[in-house]
């Protein structure tokens, strides 16, 4: 199974934090819900934005200007800034001078008394700039000794997420290094209150543990960090414990069944039963992923492939905004049963601690987890793996075993005349 991709623009973030979230797929809302790039936090389906305007009124730049100067204005126009420099120099452009003027116009954020908001924005933009774990840590020394501990706790806690992207993903020691990187970060969060800014690190520290451990390290270190948030009286991280326990209770979902509940977009409750006897892809996915969308065309083909053999997918959707999964359903004429819940995102999604879309789990024909974290570009293997040969009960056989198991209906006796 190929790493765990940790692109720092797709994890799974707070979007009561606000940090990077415009730039996400899927987030976590105040309330716990998944939110994407597309409303605001309140409604859970796109993360807050720092209200930049295209134009703000009070903003000074002449067509003349210094591009790389700082303007004057308030923090909207400073965070619109800021982030113009930061895709410019994405894109190719001086990014010395783009690192220059993000670091000046941070900290003139900074001394403006920010919202919270406005605070760990500028922050994570500033840590971007960065580029590796090294400087991030001398950024958050740097804070600390000019007597901002908060500022320096958040570049601290996106230091060890940094760190273990760096040292586990991105380094062929990456299996050797997760463990000491993760009790590291959690030793970290111990040292004092959770924070908002933490959940980003939380999040990478499952995902880690997901790919290099075994389940049961998996498990453990998602049971420590809820040890962790539980401390909180925050409400936003103490719902955020609840996806913690999903997903320890996950991650050891492997032989055993799952507990599935929704309702069918096309209409009707799920009802596993119907798919007994068959190999199901249960799929969590949002229809404003790109990963996702990315997904479709390995989906069809082994839908194609294997649909006739005894392969099913139930795609969970995790959007809350229905009309537009609806809309994406039908434009990309999806053929599969997408399930969703009655009034939002099926409760499947939290129940197991989905942090990130898509996630795979693959289903055997008695319906217990026979493979976990499967990507779409595995599919078609894991499913050839399965099909070929097949020697094992029919359908029919299997239906009939399930039949078996429920009670008859006791007839009443007839009375004598």
């Amino acid at each position: 199974m190929p790493k765990r991709q940790f692109n720092g623009l797709r994890l799974v973030l707070a979007a009561f934090v606000a940090i990077s979230f415009a730039m996400n797929d899927i987030s976590f809302a105040a309330d716990g819900t998944k939110t994407s790039k597309k409303t605001d936090a309140k409604t859970t389906d796109k993360a807050p934005t720092a209200k930049p305007a295209t134009k703000a009124p009070d903003a000074k730049t002449p067509s003349d200007a210094d591009p790389y100067a700082v303007p004057d204005g308030s923090n909207d126009v400073l965070l619109m800034f800021v982030r113009t420099m930061y895709v410019q120099r994405m894109q190719g452009g001086a990014a010395e001078k783009a690192n220059e003027a993000i670091a000046k116009a941070v900290e003139k954020i900074l001394a403006s008394k920010p919202t919270e908001l406005e605070r760990q924005y500028a922050l994570q933009y500033r840590v971007w700039t960065l580029e590796t774990a090294e400087k991030t840590l001398a950024y958050a020394e740097e804070l600390k000794k000019k007597g901002r501990p908060d500022d320096a706790h958040q570049v601290r806690s996106m230091y060890f997420t940094f760190k273990i992207n760096q040292d586990v993903v991105e380094s062929s020691e990456g299996k050797k290094k997760w463990r000491k990187d993760c009790d590291d970060a959690i030793a970290f969060l111990q040292e004092g209150s959770a924070r908002p800014s933490d959940i980003q690190l939380a999040t990478t520290i499952g995902d880690a543990a997901e790919t290099y451990g075994d389940p049961n390290d998996a498990a453990k270190m998602y049971i420590d960090l809820e040890g962790i948030f539980s401390q909180s009286k925050d409400p936003a991280l103490l719902r955020f414990c609840e996806i913690l326990t999903g997903a320890s209770r996950r991650v050891k979902t492997l032989g055993n069944s799952l507990d599935l509940k929704g309702e069918l977009l096309a209409g009707g409750p799920l009802k596993m039963d119907a798919y007994a006897g068959k190999y199901v892809l249960v799929y969590f996915w949002a229809s404003y992923s790109g990963s996702c969308t990315v997904d479709l065309p390995y989906l069809e083909r082994a839908y194609d492939k294997y649909k006739e053999k005894g392969f099913e997918i139930l795609g969970f959707s995790v959007d809350s905004d229905r009309k537009a999964l609806e809309n994406y359903v039908a434009a990309k004429k999806i053929r599969w049963p997408v399930v969703y819940g009655p009034t939002g995102p099926s409760p499947s999604a939290n129940y197991y601690g989905v942090t990130n879309v898509p996630c795979m789990i693959l289903l055997g024909r008695d319906g217990e987890v026979i493979q976990l974290r499967l990507h779409a570009s595995e599919l078609d293997k894991a499913l050839e793996k399965v099909f070929a040969p097949y020697d094992g009960p029919t359908e029919e056989e299997l239906a009939k075993k399930e039949a078996a198991k429920k009670p008859a209906k006791k007839t009443p006796a007839k009375k004598d005349k």
